[in-house]
């Protein structure tokens, strides 16, 4: 009795301990059901990875596509100096009514903008140019310049240094007509007779003359120079320089001379342009003649619209002779005579035409209304 209660407990307790503890399950070997569907979930994801990197492909050459044919059409339109206007109160890109019309900038009226693309590529000079003023052409204005005036087998050409149609700007010279005896005789006499003024910070000797009947002043750079009648021996320069300008009666002279004495090459004029009120140079054709006697010097002039500081033109004006700036020269360009190593003094006689006089002068009231 005693020996099978043990048994048949020790049978309940394995029995209670195995409900307990569910056993594990064995895994199964593999069958070929099973290998081909592993396989073929293999090969999906391969597919799908192979798509995805044929997409990318893709659209990595369509964004190149796209890119390429922007910079054509940058291109088309670099070269192409029409530009699409879209009309008012159209639609963009409808063909009726006032839809696109393809102008060019000058027929609108207004020069057309440059692009940010050109900006980068054009020197500040260029672009200088490009946006200045433009003024009537010569054949609108009757403008004849004084070179073109000396005609004949006995006179010699002028030469242009600066001949700016757009902006109707000239300037050139004539070289000595005199002989060597008559430049002495001109600079003795000008320098024994004249006045010379030296106002403060002003690097050279100056005076300013004028015709018969004429009081103004000239009032330039911060300083005011008072008149001079001409005396009889400008009168006598002026009678055998005048006609290689062209101007052979005495009614066609000029009205007022500014003359300049540089004493060394350190003696100077800075940048500046004849555009006082006197001779209303910002507002019509001008005309300046210039003789100059002494040893040589450089005369430089630039376009007043650029930002650089070098002179685009220059000419060297010896003893004898003779130079001009005509047309709107005043108003888009400035000259200067820098500094020289030469040595030896050098005068310069400088005729304008007085057109707007002050209103205390006499010959204010002597012009027509």
């Amino acid at each position: 009795m005693g020996k099978t209660a043990t048994s048949i407990s020790s049978t309940s307790s394995s029995t209670s301990s195995s409900s307990s503890h569910p056993a594990r399950k064995r895994k199964l070997p593999k069958t070929k059901a099973s290998e081909s569907s592993s396989d073929t979930s293999a090969a999906k994801r391969r597919r799908s990875s192979s798509k995805g990197k044929g997409a990318a492909k893709r659209s990595k050459s369509k964004s190149r596509k796209r890119r390429s044919k922007s910079r054509r059409r940058s291109k088309s339109a670099r070269r192409s100096p029409i530009r699409p206007v879209w009309g008012r109160g159209s639609e963009r890109g409808s063909e009726r009514g006032s839809g696109i019309s393809r102008v060019r900038g000058s027929e609108r009226g207004s020069e057309p903008k440059l692009p940010s693309y050109a900006l980068a590529h054009i020197s500040q000079a260029a672009l200088d140019a490009y946006q200045a003023p433009t003024e009537e052409p010569r054949c609108k204005t009757g403008l004849v310049l004084l070179g073109d005036l000396c005609q004949g087998p006995k006179v010699a050409r002028w030469t242009y240094i600066l001949k700016d149609e757009a902006r109707r700007c000239f300037a050139g010279y004539l070289k000595t007509p005199f002989s060597k005896e008559q430049c002495f005789q001109f600079y003795k006499t000008a320098y024994d007779g004249t006045s010379w003024k030296r106002p403060r910070d002003m690097p050279r000797g100056t005076a300013w003359m004028v015709a018969k009947g004429c009081t103004c002043s000239y009032r330039y750079g911060g300083h005011e120079v008072e008149p001079e009648e001409y005396p009889p021996w400008m009168l006598e320069i002026m009678r055998a320089a005048m006609p290689f300008f062209g101007l052979e009666q005495a009614a066609e002279w000029p009205n007022s001379c500014n003359l300049n004495l540089y004493d060394t090459g350190g003696s100077s004029v800075a940048w500046h342009a004849d555009d006082e009120a006197l001779f209303n140079g910002k507002f019509q054709d001008a005309r300046i003649l210039s003789l100059s006697l002494g040893v040589q010097r450089t005369f430089e002039l630039r376009p007043n619209f650029q930002s650089d500081s070098k002179a685009s033109e220059w000419m060297n004006l010896g003893d004898g002779d003779l130079c001009t700036m005509e047309g709107m020269a005043q108003k888009h360009y400035e000259h200067r005579v820098p500094p020289s190593n030469v040595e030896g003094p050098r005068i310069n006689l400088t005729w304008r035409w007085t057109v707007r006089h002050t209103p205390r002068c006499p010959a204010r009231r002597m012009q027509p209304d």
